[in-house]
């Protein structure tokens, strides 16, 4: 898990888990990345990488 600042200074959440062919998700409000555990972790788990963003 890690933040990145964006240039206005709001920090952004990623996790990054396996490797292979990407799948980015995305959270809407009110949830945050963690909302995507659970998805995140099968995906990563099949050979592919999860990109959670939050």
């Amino acid at each position: 898990m890690s933040f990145t600042t964006t240039e206005d200074g709001t920090p952004v959440f990623s996790e990054d888990r396996g490797s292979g062919r990407p799948v980015v998700i995305g959270h809407g409000r009110p949830l945050n990345g963690d909302a995507w555990a659970p998805q995140a972790r099968p995906v990563a788990e099949h050979g592919l990488r999860a990109v959670v963003r939050g």
